[in-house]
């Protein structure tokens, strides 16, 4: 294993301008979530390039590659999402997003160019490995369609991977270390809509209306019982109303108000309850005033579930890249991640790769100042590599 890890990372190393100008060029032109046509075209290129085959199902944005291997073996797949944010980016950075008003401000420019350093690698030992390695240069994760697309191509009832692997750049994990979990590392997901319709009517006869906006109000109130009643208060749970909207003037009670929201959780086996409890309280909310409530969900993901017998695999391939003394048990995240539907298929891992500095600011993801240094792409590359060698040799 030491001689194969040495390969991939002295192969990498050949590739480092390579990885690097790919990697900048996709920071200046970043595209937003399902229309990176043109992050497509350099994913393919860079590809077709190194003798990668390109495989016949494909999503609308985004790649689907593979590396078939000389010898039989498993299926690993390694993943990295390549969509952009609407966020305006901090102009003194060296090298500025030329899209105004667009950014990669979370990381999948250095996502996208670390896993085709990665594939470089692979593909020039590919004779020796046992097995097949998937690529999946993913869209839309910002808006958590993603993943689905890639499923909905079919692409695995032909090519089913035992494992899925992933990574993601995290400021909160000082530069130089791994963050790993075994289990629940990031939240399910579901936002909410709730639109109340009720009678308007004039502010100074109430009494002739069925107003809306006393059931909406009453109703986000009811809502943060779910939290403080029906969870345990041990149990990391989120639920935020973001927005409430209705009514046109001062002086008229209005037909109807409109609720959105987004709840975070960790355990996926309550999923469908806490859906359960939100429609509940809004529909017999409304109901108290003479009102009716319509409840709908959207962008529902699983907790992100970091699987037991990947996380060895991981910890040993970290450990190899940094030192043992460089891995650190990462806390969990009520963020939510599209990588989670992958699960359905095979077991999943998402490294988290440090870039936390020690001196001076530590910018947030989705921030108009986040930036990765070049390093960390590197890194990232010969990681994801090594990760693949490892489960394939295992």
């Amino acid at each position: 294993m030491v001689v194969v890890a040495l390969q991939t990372g002295q192969m990498i190393a050949s590739f480092q301008d390579k990885i690097l100008e790919i990697a900048h060029e996709i920071h200046k032109y970043p595209e937003l979530s399902e229309q990176e046509f043109k992050t497509t075209e350099k994913i393919r290129s860079f590809l077709t390039e190194m003798n990668i085959e390109l495989l016949e199902e494909q999503p609308s944005t985004g790649v689907l590659a593979i590396i078939r291997g000389g010898q039989p073996g498993k299926t690993v797949a390694l993943r990295a999402d390549i969509d952009a944010l609407p966020v305006l980016e901090d102009p003194s950075h060296k090298i500025v997003s030329q899209n105004q008003g667009v950014m990669h401000a979370c990381g999948h420019d250095i996502h996208t160019a670390a896993l085709l350093g990665a594939a470089a690698a692979l593909n020039r030992q590919h004779q020796s490995l046992c097995g097949t390695v998937l690529l999946i240069f993913q869209p839309a994760e910002e808006v958590s369609t993603g993943a689905k697309a890639v499923i909905d191509t079919g692409v695995f009832d032909r090519i089913r991977p035992d494992a899925f692997f992933s990574f993601h750049v995290m400021p909160s994990v000082p530069e130089g270390k791994i963050g790993i979990r075994q289990g629940p590392i990031m939240a399910a997901q579901k936002g909410f809509t709730i639109r109340i319709a009720g009678k308007g009517g004039h502010g100074a006869s109430p009494h002739l209306t069925h107003d809306p906006l006393i059931a909406a109000t009453r109703t986000v109130d009811a809502l943060q019982t779910i939290a403080s009643r029906q969870i345990d208060p041990a149990a990391p749970f989120v639920l935020s109303v973001c927005s409430i909207h209705g009514g046109t003037a001062f002086n008229i009670i209005p037909d109807s108000m409109e609720i959105t929201g987004t709840c975070r959780l960790m355990d996926n086996s309550i999923s469908r309850q806490v859906e359960q409890w939100i429609t509940d309280i809004a529909q017999k909310t409304a109901d108290i005033h003479s009102c009716a409530a319509e409840v709908t969900f959207f962008r529902r993901l699983p907790a992100l579930e970091n699987a037991t017998p990947l996380v060895s695999i991981a910890q040993d391939t970290a450990a190899a890249l940094l030192g043992p003394e460089n891995i650190i048990c990462q806390d969990i995240m009520m963020g939510s991640e599209d990588f989670s539907l992958y699960s359905e298929i095979a077991p999943i891992f998402m490294y988290h790769m440090g870039m936390g500095v020690t001196q001076g600011v530590n910018y947030s993801l989705h921030n108009p100042h986040f930036l990765v240094p070049d390093a960390i792409t590197l890194q990232s590359a010969e990681l994801l590599a090594q990760t693949a060698l490892r489960y394939l040799e295992k």
